[in-house]
């Protein structure tokens, strides 16, 4: 029987070439990819990994209570862990993506790819469609010259980060839809189920007539969806939305556990759901809101989260949905990158010549790491065996 009989828990830090500024979290500045990385090793020799993002080194706390947590238990021991997992959460520290790390041990103990263990009938699913979700609320003139690595990539979709300022985003749309044709799929995100900032980079609050002005404004446009039109918990106003307007609304990555995302559905909020596993609840939850999406004719496109592990787990929770439409395929041009975001992978998760994004076939995440940049980037808070 596998059990888990080794921990090591890893800070992350790997510079960035060039410093970005997410739109999430306005006016910060991006300089490196922090994380905290979390490895398991079986008695028999199997290696289960996960890591979850970071500002800094808040998770060295970890170390006190992962090894009373995991230590010793069985390869397969999801449910023990999440909800351990979940009563931690209630002390009021969220760390659902330590539970990837025992799915990845799953299927490698299983011998398949996780996105097989996720299917009701396995079968073999090679690649799938991506959209550019770009990370930053730029400017027109800024995000045009940007453009050319798209068309570089045969990216048939694109993902725009809005400000908040209406006027400004409606002239983006407008000149990114006429810089790249009628072919391409326009997606955006209105930025308003996370608004954090810095200093006095405040994020403009839309209300529910502003997002119904914006959607009508932009609908000649030919928009695929409006992502976080209004805040997490706007149930209501998200219902009145999506039945007032033409463009269907998209959102939830933000919402914890199935309780919330059961509100949403109760309420007609959304038409396609966007939970990532490794903060929303974890995987059993994203699984849970696929298949109620299934159920309701509704679309399940998860977030892709930031770093090379959640970006895996929720690529094949994507994989194993029979009913699809694009993947998130995070992307700024000379500011995150496949090879700047994949450092600690043997290989970058790179795109297909025509587009698409191959999905791993080998058993578990994939996630075939790198020791010698792990070592290089990493610093060893906890190393413990039973």
């Amino acid at each position: 029987m596998s059990r888990v009989q080794k921990i090591e828990l890893f800070h992350v830090e790997i510079p960035l070439a060039e410093a970005l500024y997410p739109s999430w979290y306005r006016g910060y500045k991006l300089d490196k990819q922090v994380m905290t990385l979390l490895r398991l090793t079986t008695n028999d020799g199997h290696q289960g990994v996960s890591a979850g993002w970071a500002l800094g080194q808040e998770r060295e706390g970890l170390k006190d209570w992962l090894p009373e947590m995991v230590l010793g238990l069985e390869a397969d021991a999801i449910e023990a862990v999440r909800q351990r997992l979940k009563e931690r959460a209630r002390w009021g520290w969220n760390n659902h993506w330590v539970e990837t790390a025992f799915w990845d041990l799953h299927g490698k103990v299983e011998g398949k790819p996780l996105y097989q263990l996720f299917m009701e009938q396995p079968q073999t699913v090679d690649s799938v469609n991506v959209y550019a979700s770009t990370m930053e609320a730029q400017d027109v003139e800024t995000r045009l010259s940007s453009l050319d690595a798209l068309n570089d990539s045969n990216l048939q979709a694109l993902g725009l980060r809005l400000s908040g300022d209406m006027d400004n985003d409606l002239e983006l749309v407008r000149r990114v839809r006429e810089a790249v044709g009628n072919d391409t799929l326009l997606l955006l995100d209105g930025g308003q189920a996370n608004r954090a900032w810095v200093g006095d980079n405040e994020i403009p609050k839309w209300k529910l007539s502003s997002a119904l002005d914006f959607a009508a404004a932009v609908e000649p446009y030919r928009i695929e969806w409006l992502e976080n039109p209004l805040g997490v918990y706007a149930y209501g106003d998200l219902s009145v939305l999506r039945s007032e307007s033409a463009i269907p609304v998209a959102g939830g990555r933000l919402n914890q556990g199935w309780h919330e995302y059961k509100v949403l559905m109760e309420q007609g909020s959304l038409d396609i759901y966007r939970p990532d596993a490794t903060v929303s609840g974890g995987v059993k939850t994203a699984l849970q809101v696929m298949d109620a999406c299934l159920r309701r004719d509704l679309y399940f496109s998860p977030c892709a989260g930031n770093n090379s592990f959640s970006f895996l787990i929720n690529l094949h929770l994507f994989a194993a949905c029979p009913r699809k439409f694009v993947f998130e395929y995070p992307w700024e041009p000379g500011r995150w990158e496949p090879e700047q975001r994949d450092v600690l992978l043997e290989a970058p998760l790179s795109l297909n010549a025509d587009g698409t994004l191959p999905v791993p076939q080998e058993p578990g995440l994939g996630a075939n790491l790198n020791e010698e940049r792990l070592q290089q980037h990493g610093t060893l808070w906890l190393e413990v065996e039973a």
